[in-house]
């Protein structure tokens, strides 16, 4: 059963700790090649507890069929807090590290690499060692309401840049509703990293 289960699971062998309950059975089968054929569950994810039926083969037909349960415990890397991070700092790659943690004791929308975090603020004070969930943290806000930005607009090679009011905030990658400055007009755009606004 384990060598099913560490050709199947999903995890690196060296990350995963597997554990068999041990159950006492005792078949007596005809005298043959004897083999076993082990199925996990379709919905069991390789994650916790879980059920594995056996079959019993002898010279290739099923004798006896039975169940035994193993725990598979996987471990990865996830990105935690080095420091106190105050509520609405950036997440800058000092003040983070990652660590081997269970993954099914983890938190939904972890992270696991430090780079993903780039442009992301504390949503509330992180302490060290808490995972860096999605529900901590938020994108940066590089445009505010009310702003005047710089707009940049592509016409086949020409490129013309201008001013306008935008009259959403938004975060790298969000799309905002912007004004222009003398009409009034209104527009969308797409907020790139450096704060301006692109519209395509």
């Amino acid at each position: 059963l384990r060598e099913f289960i560490e050709l199947e699971m999903p995890w690196p062998l060296r990350d995963t700790e597997i554990d068999i309950y041990p159950t006492a059975y005792q078949f007596r089968v005809p005298d043959g090649v004897i083999d076993i054929d082990w199925r996990a569950n379709p919905q069991y994810g390789y994650l916790g507890t879980g059920a594995f039926r056996g079959e019993l083969l002898v010279d290739g037909e099923v004798q006896k069929r039975f169940t035994l349960k193993a725990s598979v415990e996987a471990y990865g890397d996830v990105v935690v807090a080095a420091t106190d991070i105050a509520r609405g700092n950036p997440l800058s790659p000092g003040a983070l590290r990652t660590e081997k943690r269970a993954l099914s004791k983890l938190d939904q929308g972890v992270f696991t690499h430090v780079g993903e975090l780039a442009g992301y603020v504390a949503r509330t004070t992180i302490f060290p060692g808490q995972e860096i969930t999605s529900r901590r943290v938020k994108p940066q806000i590089l445009v505010d309401r009310h702003q005047v930005v710089i707009v940049q607009m592509r016409a086949g090679t020409l490129e013309v840049q201008t001013q306008a009011r935008a009259m959403t905030p938004g975060a790298a990658g969000d799309t905002i509703i912007c004004a222009n400055i003398n009409s009034g007009e209104k527009f969308q755009g797409i907020v790139r990293s450096d704060g301006v606004v692109a519209v395509p």
